[in-house]
């Protein structure tokens, strides 16, 4: 008996659940499969798919969506993070998988530069599983990047990878971080960690 169900449309992919047979289907989440941008996750949503968790260009950052990959300032000296230098362009999806518990699907996003060619490849490989519990379920996202013909540089830098962007309040900023070392706040901030916990409330309830 399936809990989670895959539903095409165009620029799209949605992810439906349900918490039992005998109940409604609502959307837990999107995939965004416009081939004029990066691909990402939004909107996200929590268990039961009443709260939106994530953000999509907001005004503060308006290249950032939700749950989405970007560099910064560091492939063969582009920035693909802003979306103002090099582009990440949606291309394709490789392959969609339905279980019952658990839905996945790979994706081949390009990397490419202010003349137009594609420098490199990036495969997101995206799993989501029903949720097991009222209060959480789980996202599993991998990304592998190629390069082209020509060796590809990635610089150093403080920002890029994969990234989460959560409503934010500037008058009320409520978020906040917890890594595997037991820093907070801003002391999380470009530090390397086995994992970072991040929280805002919404409503009467912190995801």
């Amino acid at each position: 008996i399936s809990l989670l169900k895959l539903e095409k449309i165009a620029k799209q992919l949605t992810v439906r659940a349900r918490v039992s047979p005998d109940h409604e289907w609502f959307e837990l989440l999107a995939y965004v499969t416009d081939s004029r941008v990066r691909p990402y996750l939004h909107p996200v949503r929590d268990p039961s798919g009443r709260i939106i968790l994530s953000d999509d260009r907001p005004s503060d950052h308006p290249w950032q969506h939700g749950i989405f990959t970007g560099f910064h300032g560091m492939v063969n000296g582009h920035e693909y993070w802003m979306e103002n230098d090099g582009q990440q362009r949606f291309v394709r999806l490789l392959d969609v998988k339905e279980e019952a518990n658990r839905v996945s699907w790979r994706a081949l996003t390009h990397l490419v530069d202010p003349a137009g060619h594609v420098v490199a490849e990036e495969e997101d490989s995206i799993a989501v599983h029903a949720p097991a519990a009222r209060d959480s379920y789980r996202i599993d996202f991998d990304f592998r990047l190629r390069a082209r013909t020509e060796p590809v540089t990635f610089g150093k830098s403080g920002v890029g990878g994969l990234a989460v962007r959560m409503p934010w309040e500037k008058a009320n900023p409520r978020q906040t971080h917890l890594n595997s070392d037991g820093l907070r706040g801003r002391q999380c901030e470009q530090k390397r960690a086995a994992w970072c916990n991040v929280e805002r409330p919404f409503g009467n309830e912190i995801f």
